[in-house]
């Protein structure tokens, strides 16, 4: 079974901000699985032990994949992980795969990687203080597009996106969903 974390941050002030890139993966994988004869995918349910959105997707009877929200705020994301982890008897290098906004990777590209993380990511170090590893599965969802670099990447990345950076995005998502399920062959 695999569980996709997308982080990111919750409520409408950071809705189609960089920082929500990793929302709206799980929320387009989800989607592209659910259309798969194959697959039957419920919808999200909000897990108060877990602090977080959860969504199954089963074949038959049996659950393959979950997908994850956290509902902490992206820096706090590592506790919901950690849990669903718990729960479900699974290990991160074998099952985790964190999905998450990347500045060292431009607007329009993204990398599926194992054991890489970006320079300065407050969700991916509480996730790796929670769970004790860095092993598992990471898909970087670039989006390094400042016109002016004197924004900080801490206020870039809760700006809202332009209609065509928005765009590029979605495209870049939808790209990497397809990667990635072939990767793992979901």
């Amino acid at each position: 079974m695999y569980l996709f974390a997308g982080l990111g941050n919750i409520g409408d002030k950071y809705k189609n901000t960089p920082h929500n890139a990793g929302f709206m993966f799980v929320d387009q994988f989800r989607e592209y699985l659910g259309y798969d004869t194959l697959y039957s995918v419920n919808d999200w349910v909000y897990d108060k032990y877990l602090n977080a959105e959860l969504s199954i997707g089963k074949v038959g009877m049996e659950e393959k994949v979950l997908f994850l929200k956290p509902m902490t705020m992206m820096n706090a994301s590592g506790l919901a992980v950690r849990e669903t982890l718990n729960r479900y008897d699974l290990k991160a290098s074998e099952s985790l795969v964190v999905i998450h906004d990347d500045l060292d990777i431009p607007l329009g590209e993204y990398k599926i990687q194992r054991n890489k993380a970006p320079k300065s990511h407050n969700g991916i170090n509480n996730i790796k203080l929670m769970i004790g590893t860095s092993d598992y599965l990471s898909v970087r969802i670039g989006v390094e597009n400042r016109v002016n670099k004197d924004i900080s990447g801490e206020d870039y990345v809760l700006m809202k996106y332009k209609d065509q950076d928005l765009l590029l995005l979605n495209e870049v998502i939808s790209d990497a969903c397809r990667s990635l399920r072939s990767h793992l062959q979901v």
